[in-house]
């Protein structure tokens, strides 16, 4: 679920299509009644880069080829960026999603990448450290202003060939520890849910991708409650 006041982390391999798993979910939050405003820092793939992604996975939405009805319904989109010249400015980045959230009412806020943040945030000699604060910063934002913030980030080591993500690979403990909900999109597709504070039901999600509309779409498989059990053979 999106619950507001909570944090979720989604990572997996650099090019698994994290960012294309989140502009959909984004793009279904958007489109519900009542829609979710939304505010982006796409910082990896840039806001043109969502929006194009967006487009193509609104023809799942309407069907047929792309056309102004598509084009009409991304357009009037309760969607926001962060502003590049904010972008690399921690300061700056809340200080935009604080206003979004108090005086435009956006409850919906993806990061794209955490380690981007990091990277302008930090040097070398500090990074660690830096990890953890720009992590609390986050996790206390999402809980003051009641949104749900979710962070793309890479896994702290990319994995060996045919060997998964797992969440040991994310960059500290406490990014499992203290966030609400953490996904894991591995090769196949499949979309691991290796926490979920608000039920306790972790598992394994089959998807099929599907290039023409860009869209992840989820095979007739039930999720599996795998509490305390080994992955499933893929």
């Amino acid at each position: 679920g999106h619950r507001l006041g909570e944090l979720t982390v989604v990572t997996g391999p650099i090019g698994i299509g994290k960012t294309t798993l989140m502009a959909q979910l984004s793009l279904d939050l958007m489109l519900n009644s009542p829609p979710l405003k939304t505010m982006w820092g796409s910082f990896d793939t840039g806001p043109r880069g969502v929006l194009q992604c967006m487009l193509q996975q609104a023809k799942r939405q309407c069907g047929g080829g792309i056309n102004d009805n598509h084009l009409h319904r991304v357009e009037a989109l309760p969607l926001s960026f962060i502003k590049f010249e904010q972008s690399k400015q921690l300061p700056l980045i809340t200080g935009a999603m604080r206003q979004a959230a108090q005086v435009h009412g956006v409850k919906n806020f993806v990061i794209d990448t955490f380690q981007l943040v990091v990277n302008w945030t930090s040097n070398v000699e500090r990074r660690q450290s830096t990890i953890d604060t720009v992590f609390n910063i986050f996790r206390v934002f999402a809980s003051e202003e009641n949104v749900h913030i979710t962070l793309i980030v890479h896994p702290q080591t990319q994995p060996e060939e045919g060997e998964r993500v797992t969440r040991n690979m994310l960059p500290m403990p406490r990014f499992v520890e203290e966030s609400d909900t953490v996904l894991i999109l591995n090769p196949g597709p499949v979309l691991e849910v290796s926490r979920n504070r608000f039920s306790g039901i972790t598992g394994y999600i089959n998807l099929e991708f599907d290039a023409g509309t860009a869209s992840f779409l989820e095979m007739p498989i039930a999720m599996d409650d795998h509490r305390g059990s080994s992955p499933p053979v893929m």
